[in-house]
């Protein structure tokens, strides 16, 4: 969905997140050569923090920024995927699946929240 008309469609992906067993929240903040902030559109970390509210802890993957993380600190499992590419989406799906290994560390520190270096190292759960 885009920035410019998701939070026309938050209170619908909500009522479907109450009813989920797991949310997942994709998120893509790019950065061009004059962005002002790197920041996701506040109305889209509120829509994280309703999820929270409504106990559904979600997983948010970083497909873009990684720094996206210094918005949304109180997010339980956050997975940065470094790109919005295929490759990454389909990367970060089996990873959360569990059906290839996880084994990444950020190199980059996320401050204040997370060192570079900071990581998990978890084997595939199943094939």
């Amino acid at each position: 969905m885009s920035t410019e008309d998701a939070a026309l469609n938050f209170p619908r992906l909500i009522a479907a997140a109450d009813s989920a067993d797991v949310t997942i929240v994709g998120s893509y903040v790019g950065q061009n050569w004059d962005a002002v902030t790197a920041s996701a559109p506040q109305a889209f970390a509120n829509f994280v923090q309703t999820l929270m509210q409504h106990g559904r802890n979600p997983i948010v993957v970083a497909f873009g920024n990684p720094y996206l993380l210094q918005q949304l600190p109180w997010v339980g499992t956050y997975l940065v995927a470094w790109g919005g590419s295929p490759v990454s989406q389909a990367a970060a799906a089996r990873a959360l699946l569990g059906t290839t290994a996880i084994s990444g560390h950020l190199p980059i520190t996320i401050p204040p929240y997370a060192s570079r270096g900071t990581g998990i190292e978890r084997p595939a759960l199943s094939k």
